[in-house]
């Protein structure tokens, strides 16, 4: 089953809801076609170019930071000529440049347009020829002024029949597809119809757009709505529509393939990107693992089973080798409680944790509790005995024994904070650590030596902190986080190119630079810098992991002003920002220099747990058009936690699921979003 990636127009800054074509540049930047801008994306941000829309073509060029500019070529067409509308394609060949409008053809060559006015056509790339079909008329190839038959049938001279997309074959042979009739065959100049599992689908829908895909599969955009996959023998191989889930709109423009084999699928409402690959199954309510999140997965006697939000499910056997295969589902287990968290087996027994009870699925299939518990977050069964297990909850650490009677309580883990034990994990030498929310624990192998149940109150182990607790900070909202209480504005960049963009367009007062960064690093970003005009002495700080004494005399020597190790110490990078700036720093709450104030109550608070658990659902489901809903009712109600809704938000709109998986999940480690 395919992976969906959507991107609705407020992902990509609500410009035009349409997308119409896309190309990607040798450095891997996709440039989508919308009807005001090129949308570009670079894998993770999206950013617009202004171009003009209607009635405009031209091109993007470099502009030697980076970046791109648009120049028009508008000017270059006969005056007559300049009100052409829309512009839905382009193809570039060695012998010019062919922009597609609904019923005209651009030709850019020899610095000059020259233009045919055909009426309506559809138009496909093959080899170093524009393949051009016009109603009514046969199937054209265009090598400049060089203009052949390549078939004439009557099938194609139907005034309701257009060939929209056409392929070669490595035979030699061509695969036409058309809008009324499906797919047809081109060998030695004769048509024949191409036999497909799909005859039922082209009956009822026509071939919008098409594309071959580099694996020897076709790939079909239908009108009134879908995505439809054929493989190389005609079999079909995938249907995605609004129906199904598969995709977020029904109505298809385009259809582009990019370096990663991705296929990206322009629609009326946006765009997706789809991926098919070879090591990854995808599974969803479509084929029976419902219920939002899933926590945790065990293959337990040869079964795999989900721990998830809405229960217990289990992988159902595909059929048997000699029966036609059918797609894998999962299947609820009955009986089982809500928010599943931890899995572990235990001989022929799998335990089962989740927000109320530790439970037991027997040998027979049937779900039994064990203890209850708030919040089970991690099982394990330590490897030397399988009758004994420990169970991470709200509260510490419970040892579980198996005795004839059954799982039963057998008191717990001394020795360690009151605190929730996220993970539990055994080492090849049998020490066992523990993460809590707020600390790492350790222990020897002498947490071999488990107790009796009599003595389980007991420390069972010499148990040592390994490390102090951490302050949390969300990737690159450190910055922002320490320095815009004191005044910055803050401008980030997701990398090098884009960095030196932003600085050549908006004259910042200081950058801190990432020395790794993707497209440019640091050292190439900064000789750039220094190369735009006025930047000569434009105070760089390089940021960097590395602790050698080289790395940080070749940053200064590349042109940076300072050096600032990360994880950033925060008293070191003020102190570089003093000496820039000649600044003294005044701490409003008097604490000591290179101490940040603590935010107040309001800023720290956080939603409630009943929102944190929607918000949580809606980020595993990928829907942040109903996440930036749910925020905008939780503002307007004056729910608890408003800065976190706002910054929720903020991470929304620029898509950085990413960060909001992290957010959400440093907001669970807080104890008092719990309780």
């Amino acid at each position: 089953m395919p992976l969906v990636q959507a991107f609705r127009p407020h992902d990509y800054g609500d410009e035009h809801n349409q997308t119409w074509s896309a190309v990607q540049d040798r450095r891997g930047t996709l440039y989508v076609g919308n009807r005001d801008v090129v949308l570009t994306y670079d894998g993770f941000t999206w950013r617009t170019l202004r171009v003009g829309g209607v009635n405009e073509v031209g091109v993007l060029e470099d502009d030697g930071r980076g970046g791109r500019t648009f120049t028009s070529l508008r000017d270059r067409l006969p005056p007559g000529e300049r009100d052409f509308g829309n512009i839905f394609q382009a193809f570039a060949f060695s012998h010019g440049i062919y922009f597609i409008t609904a019923d005209s053809i651009l030709w850019w060559h020899d610095n000059r347009f020259s233009v045919e006015h055909l009426g309506r056509l559809f138009a496909n790339a093959i080899g170093d020829e524009l393949i051009v079909h016009v109603r009514g008329q046969p199937l054209m190839a265009w090598r400049g002024a060089q203009r052949r038959v390549v078939v004439d049938a009557p099938e194609l001279r139907r005034n309701d029949h257009w060939v929209t997309f056409a392929t070669a074959r490595p035979d030699g042979t061509w695969i036409l597809g058309t809008s009324q009739g499906g797919l047809w065959r081109l060998a030695g100049g004769h048509l024949t119809p191409l036999p497909t599992g799909a005859e039922v689908t082209f009956r009822s829908a026509s071939i919008e757009r098409g594309l071959a895909l580099r694996d020897g599969t076709i790939a079909l955009a239908l009108r009134p709505g879908g995505l439809l996959v054929l493989g190389p023998r005609g079999e079909v191989r995938h249907y995605l529509d609004r129906d199904n889930g598969g995709l977020h709109n029904a109505a298809l423009h385009g259809l582009f393939q990019d370096r990663a084999g991705d296929l990206w699928v322009l629609l009326d409402q946006g765009l997706a990107r789809i991926s098919w690959p070879d090591d990854v199954t995808q599974f969803s309510d479509l084929n029976g693992l419902a219920g939002g999140t899933v926590h945790d997965f065990l293959r337990h006697r040869g079964v795999l089973y989900a721990g998830a939000f809405a229960g217990l499910f289990a992988l159902q056997d595909r059929n048997d080798a000699t029966a036609p295969p059918i797609e894998a589902r999962f299947r609820m287990i009955p009986g089982s409680q809500q928010n599943i968290r931890a899995l572990a087996s235990a001989g022929d027994e799998l335990l089962v944790g989740g927000v109320d009870d530790v439970e037991v699925l027997g040998a027979d299939g049937r779900l039994a509790p064990v203890i209850r518990t708030e919040n089970c977050f991690s099982l394990l069964v330590p490897s030397h005995d399988a009758a004994v297990a420990l169970a991470g909850t709200e509260r510490g650490v419970t040892i579980l024994k198996r005795d004839a009677g059954g799982w039963h309580s057998a008191g717990t883990v001394g020795g360690l904070d009151n605190d929730e034990m996220r993970n539990l994990v055994e080492t090849s030498d049998g020490a066992l650590w523990i993460t809590a929310s707020w600390s790492c624990w350790a222990a020897g192998s002498a947490c071999r030596a488990l107790p009796a149940p009599a003595a389980a109150s007991g420390s069972i182990c010499p148990w040592r902190k390994r490390r102090t607790p951490l302050r949390r900070c969300r990737r690159r909202a450190v910055l922002p986080d320490l320095l815009e209480p004191l005044g910055f504005v803050i401008d980030e960049a997701a990398d090098g190119a884009a960095c030196v963009a932003r600085v050549a367009a908006e004259r910042p007062d200081v950058v801190l630079l990432d020395l790794r960064m993707p497209v440019l690093n640091g050292f190439e970003a900064v000789a750039r810098l220094r190369a735009l005009p006025g930047s000569e002495k434009l105070p760089v700080v390089a940021l960097s992991a590395s602790v050698f004494e080289f790395n940080q005399k070749e940053a200064l020597a590349a042109g940076c002003d300072d050096f600032v190790s990360k994880p950033i110490q925060e008293d070191r990078l003020l102190e570089s920002l003093r000496r820039i700036f000649g600044l003294d720093w005044e701490l409003a709450n008097g604490s000591p220099p290179g101490e940040v104030p603590t935010a107040t109550a309001e800023d720290t608070e956080l939603p409630e747990p009943a929102d944190l658990a929607a918000l949580d659902e809606l980020v595993s489901a990928g829907d942040l058009a109903g996440l930036r809903e749910r925020i905008a009712a939780a503002l307007a109600a004056g729910r608890r936690g408003a800065a976190f809704f706002r910054q929720l938000d903020e991470l929304a709109a620029g898509f950085r699921t990413a960060d909001l998986r992290q957010r959400l999940s440093e907001a669970h480690l807080d104890k008092k979003a719990l309780g």
